[in-house]
Parts: structure tokens; sequence; C-alpha cells
């Protein structure tokens, strides 16, 4: 039986949570840039692109919560509906701390007290496999906006071999992703098996994540710029933004001058 104080903790964890997104959210407007921003959906191009954005917000969230489910029955029988709300749980959480790196505990909320170690491992194990395909795109995108403009070599030089790193650090996490033997000595008991099957769907699915993200990106840039074209030049520009936003921890405040 959990103590009642948990419950105490949970709850004002989970309202400090709202306080500081609705804080992040006042702090990005001030009243004239609300009202110009609501002036710019006057138009019905530019309303259908923010109810598209809308609509692809829950697809979005419906494939991390596939992709999550997928994962987390490895250690714990649990249902879709659960993975939902574990998921959406887990993103109010997540900005308690830069980088979403506190996500995990809101997600381990919906796990049992025994599993809540392999639920943890998994967690990391599940978000390395978006970062995978974020980095392998940002790489050859990097590749293609070097050859396209004239970016200073030391910058090229310092973000190409932090994504390396990353890439092959991941790569070798996702290979070896069943096999994480050392983690039991800090969380026992962690046992799982990830097939080769289940990995392939991962990838799969963090790919179609990605292109949701871009289509995304891209409606919103048509409400400000109706000239805006779907081309390589677009992507790779989104891509490295998506990269510099994942392998720089950062606050919310540093997040706006990347953007």
């Amino acid at each position: 039986m959990k103590h009642p104080f948990w419950k105490i903790f949970v709850w004002t964890l989970g309202l400090s949570a709202l306080i500081i997104l609705l804080f992040r959210i006042y702090q990005s407007f001030t009243k004239n840039e609300f009202i110009s921003s609501l002036q710019l959906l006057s138009s019905s191009e530019n309303l259908l692109c923010l109810s598209l954005i809308l609509f692809l917000m829950p697809v979005n969230w419906m494939i991390e919560s596939w992709k999550w489910y997928q994962v987390s029955i490895l250690v714990e029988r649990i249902n879709f509906q659960t993975a939902i709300h574990s998921v959406f749980v887990g993103l109010s959480y997540g900005h308690l701390l830069p980088g979403r790196s506190s996500e995990f505990l809101g997600k381990i909320l919906f796990f049992s007290e025994k599993n809540k170690p392999g639920i943890i491992v998994l967690h990391f194990v599940n978000a390395a496999f978006q970062m995978y395909i974020t980095t392998f795109f940002g790489l050859f995108f990097l590749l293609f906006y070097f050859n396209s403009n004239n970016i200073s070599h030391e910058h090229f030089m310092i973000i190409l071999i932090l994504g390396i790193l990353i890439f092959l650090i991941l790569s070798l996490l996702l290979l070896y992703a069943d096999k994480l033997n050392f983690l039991k000595k800090f969380l026992s008991p962690i046992e799982y098996q990830m097939s080769p099957a289940l990995k392939a769907k991962l990838i799969l699915w963090s790919v179609v994540r990605y292109i949701v993200f871009i289509i995304q990106f891209y409606f919103a840039f048509l409400i400000f710029n109706p000239h805006q074209h779907f081309n390589l030049h677009f992507i790779s520009q989104i891509s490295l933004y998506f990269i510099l936003t994942s392998i720089i921890p950062m606050i919310s405040i540093i997040e706006v001058a990347i953007r």
C-alpha cells in the first residue's frame, strides 16, 4: 500500500508542472503579440493551416503512445489507453526540468512498484529510437545545408562531431537495447527481451513521427510566410533545428534562440 504522503507528493509535483507550463505560455506572449497572432488567423488559409497543425497533434502523440505501449509491455502488461495516459502525464512532468529529463517521473506512475526500475530504463530506450532518427536525418541534412550555405567550418565541425558521437552511441544502444546488464547493479530487477522485429517497428514509427513533426512545422511556417516552399532547403533547416534542440539540453529561453 502506498504511503499517503506519496499521493500528496504526486499531486504537488503535477500541479507544479501545470503552473510552470502555464507560466511559460504566458511568457511567450505579450498582449500585442497575442492580438497580432489572432489577426493572422483572420484568413481562411491560415485558419486551415492551424486546423491541420491541431489535427496532427493527436496523430503525433498517438504514434508516441503506440511506441510506448509496444515497449512498456515488455515489462508489464498494460492496455493502450493506460499507455496514452502514461505518455501524457509524462509530457506534463517533462516541463519540470530542462530537456524534458523529468518526463519519466510521470510515466512510471502507471506501473507497479516492482516494475518501475525496468520502466525507467525502457523510457530512455524508447526515447533513444526517436533520437536515433533525429540524429540520422540531422547529420544527413547538415551535409546538404553545409554545401548549400556559407556556414562556418568551425560550427559545422562541432555539430558534426557531436552528431556522429551521439549517433554511434545510440546505434550501440539500439543494437544492444535488451542487453543493458550493467544497469542491474543500480536498477534491480530489470528483465526484458527486445526482438529485432520490435526494434525495426520502433525505428519505422520514429521515422513516421519525424515526418509528422516536419509537416506540422511547415504548416506553421505557412501562417507567417504564405510563400514558404516545402523543399529540401526547408527540410534541411528544420532537421538542423531538431538536432540542435535534441543534442543540447536546454531550458525554454535557450530554445527560443535556436528557433
